[in-house]
């Protein structure tokens, strides 16, 4: 096992390097990208659902219902932004009207109230 100091002094010494070759590293991971499409978009696949914990085991792009309106469209993604957990696939418009909606929620209870308008 690394002990700690032995991991701090790894980082160091990989950022140094990056430093020194970022150039050579950015152009030859450019190139490989070009020559390797298929893989590449494999691996933002894996890593997005490794990152978000997708459900959709093929990671690829879901047409269908949208669990909020119904609308059959291609769906997003709908996930926690703070804890990362998915919630469910959503159209664009419900997807960017829910965030929307849970970040003003508190306010909007407050206009209603101050105008006098009955939910």
């Amino acid at each position: 096992m690394i002990t700690e100091e032995r991991r701090i002094a790894l980082r160091a010494a990989n950022r140094k390097s990056y430093i020194k070759h970022r150039e050579k590293r950015l152009a030859r991971n450019k190139e490989w990208k070009e020559k390797n499409p298929e893989r590449y978009a494999f691996l933002g696949r894996r890593w997005r659902r490794r990152k978000y914990g997708a459900i959709d085991p093929s990671g690829e792009t879901k047409t269908g219902p949208c669990e909020i309106c119904g609308k059959i469209v291609l769906l997003s993604y709908d996930h926690d932004h703070n804890t990362k957990l998915f919630r469910g696939w959503l159209c664009p418009h419900c997807n960017t009207s829910f965030e929307w909606m849970l970040e003003n929620f508190k306010s909007a209870m407050i206009y209603t109230k101050k105008t006098g308008v009955e939910l």
